[in-house]
């Protein structure tokens, strides 16, 4: 399954992430695409069906942020 392995952490996206200027923006943005899939596919292994599965990651998500 493509998306359930988490990338190794490029510690410089972090550091540029945490920027309020357009870089960090593009450096959050790519952070989170980069965590998404498999914070999803955790939960839905941990038995949630897709809708919810989905939604914890939302929220997980943006309670990080």
């Amino acid at each position: 399954m493509t998306g359930s392995r988490f990338a190794p952490t490029r510690w410089s996206l972090v550091q540029r992430a945490r920027g309020q200027d357009e870089q960090g923006r593009q450096a959050l943005s790519e952070l989170c695409s980069m965590y998404w899939p498999p914070v999803f596919v955790f939960f839905q292994r941990d038995g949630m069906n897709d809708v919810d599965a989905r939604d914890l990651t939302q929220g997980l998500f943006a309670e990080l942020l």
